[in-house]
């Protein structure tokens, strides 16, 4: 964290207002372009919620803080999706991923799925993963079964809609 940034939060607490008002212009919230501007801002983020946590200021001070804070999270929240981008992965790659990382084989698998050829189409992409399935294997890795959902939900609402139609025949 940068001396500057640290002595003006050791202030905030004692000199009311003031503090906050030298922090909003050395620190302006503004958009983020580049990684040191994000890590200043993260760590002055960090200081900060840390500070509001411990309750260490109050009053006036407090609802500066809390009003300094959001516009500053939301750029870095922005900065973040664009310089750290992250994929939303098909469930097959979430399981070929987790097999890898367990030093797993497809008949490992036959507990979760059935049968070892069940596991190897779900791997190619032939076959998606049933309620039951995504079940346990959420269960075998201990995940959130939402993680290994289909990053289309439409694909989940047409393989639902299937279901209950054949319960409804």
């Amino acid at each position: 964290m940068n001396a500057a940034l640290a002595r003006i939060i050791e202030d905030a607490p004692v000199k009311g207002g003031e503090a906050f008002r030298k922090l909003n212009t050395v620190f302006p919230p503004r958009p983020i372009t580049d990684k040191t501007t994000f890590a200043t801002y993260s760590a002055l983020v960090h200081e900060l919620t840390g500070v509001i946590g411990r309750m260490e200021i109050h009053g006036q001070d407090l609802e500066d803080a809390k009003l300094y804070l959001p516009p500053v999270i939301h750029f870095i929240a922005e900065y973040e999706a664009t310089a750290y981008p992250t994929k939303t992965a098909a469930p097959e790659e979430i399981l070929k991923f987790l097999m890898d990382r367990h030093n797993l084989n497809q008949t490992d698998l036959k507990s979760i799925f059935g049968t070892q050829s069940i596991v190897s189409e779900i791997l190619n992409g032939k076959r998606q993963m049933n309620r039951q399935q995504i079940e346990r294997m959420a269960a075998y890795f201990n995940l959130n079964p939402w993680a290994l959902m289909a990053p289309n939900p439409n694909k989940l609402v047409v393989v639902e809609a299937k279901r209950q139609k054949k319960r409804a025949d």
